[in-house]
């Protein structure tokens, strides 16, 4: 069997699952929204920003709900680095929230 069939995931969490390969569905369903929105971050798309860290944060509690089974001793570094880069788009997203709250009232205004 090819290595990629043999290590793939199932598409679905079901309730007799193992707790390992749950939170590796959870962790790469999240993963996978995290790249699937990074070109568009880029380009400057709240959106796709907003969306980045909704799965940053849903990664997050991941990692904190299979703590006993994720904690080792890089668990602590991965968190911290997630935690850092939620909280920078955080800002980031902040900026676009006031943009996007002060543009009509400066068009309107300058009319």
């Amino acid at each position: 069997m090819p290595a990629t069939r043999r290590n793939a995931l199932p598409g679905r969490l079901s309730p007799g699952m193992a707790c390992d390969t749950a939170f590796r569905i959870i962790a790469r369903r999240n993963l996978d929204a995290v790249l699937a929105q990074h070109d568009g971050t880029c380009r400057g798309d709240p959106d796709a920003l907003h969306q980045i860290r909704i799965a940053l944060t849903h990664l997050r509690t991941a990692i904190r709900f299979f703590s006993p089974m994720v904690d080792d001793a890089l668990r602590p570094n991965v968190w911290a680095e997630l935690k850092w880069l939620n909280s920078q788009l955080g800002m980031v997203r902040d900026l676009d929230v006031a943009i996007e709250r002060v543009s009509p009232k400066v068009a309107t205004s300058s009319r």
